[in-house]
């Protein structure tokens, strides 16, 4: 499994840590487009969505090419399944339009039905490559929804069996990952966790239930004592995504 780092700006550096990456819309409004150019590997674009932005898909294309973005999720709408299917389904034109990107498709529902049904409607879109599994399901349902839906679609239960990306780490449970690891169809997960922790001076794992701060990306005072245990979460953050699954 596959992880992208989302730090703060003033640790954008350690996105290099891995070679893939999430980029949020409001990061690419910030950070110099040279960076974002030469980081290497896999690049994925997110819609804001789960940020409460609601960017429009001509501002999103435009990131697309200015970023040469490989890979888009589709705009969604929170705990909304049908508006997030009918949503997924007007964007079919995209394939023909940006042939080289991949879209991804995020399951949203306020039941295990609604997830259940949004998860099917995505995995029957030709034009959808990837399905998203969002973090708030570990807390509006239980700490191991996400991994029991994975491994629904990982078996190919009433869907067709398409990667999964694990979007953002939840707090509830850490750990998480250490269990999607061993579901192969789990193919990536990105998190800024590992940064909001060892900004509150936690070591991982922790049962602490810590939240990501109004104002992190712009957070820039980090003393040298959050810094080495932010790089030791993140190092134990990798050593938990280190394991054989899908490819991109």
């Amino acid at each position: 499994m596959r992880l992208a780092l989302i730090p703060p700006d003033s640790l954008a550096e350690m996105m290099r840590w891995t070679d893939l990456h999430l980029l949020l819309p409001e990061q690419l409004d910030r950070l110099p487009a040279r960076f974002v150019h030469s980081l290497k590997g896999y690049r994925i674009l997110d819609n804001g969505v789960a940020e409460g932005v609601h960017v429009p898909m001509n501002a999103l294309l435009n990131y697309v090419d200015a970023y040469e973005i490989n890979e888009l999720v589709l705009p969604d709408e929170l705990e909304e399944c049908d508006q997030t299917i009918a949503n997924a389904r007007s964007y079919v034109h995209l394939k023909n339009q940006r042939p080289h990107i991949k879209l991804m498709g995020v399951a949203q529902g306020r039941t295990i039905s609604e997830v259940l049904k949004c998860i099917r409607a995505l995995s029957y879109m030709d034009h959808v490559d990837v399905i998203g599994l969002p973090r708030v399901w570990l807390s509006t349902f239980d700490s191991e929804m996400r991994i029991r839906m994975a491994r629904l679609i990982d078996q190919g239960v009433e869907c067709t069996r398409k990667p999964v990306h694990c979007l953002g780490a939840n707090p509830v449970f850490p750990q998480e990952p250490m269990f999607l690891v061993h579901i192969p169809v789990v193919r990536s997960m990105d998190t800024s966790l590992p940064f909001v922790y060892g900004m509150k001076r936690t070591h991982l794992p922790s049962d602490k239930d810590l939240w990501r701060p109004a104002g992190y990306f712009e957070a820039d005072v980090i003393s040298d004592y959050q810094r080495g245990v932010i790089e030791d979460n993140v190092r134990l953050y990798i050593r938990w995504t280190q394991a054989p699954a899908g490819a991109l």
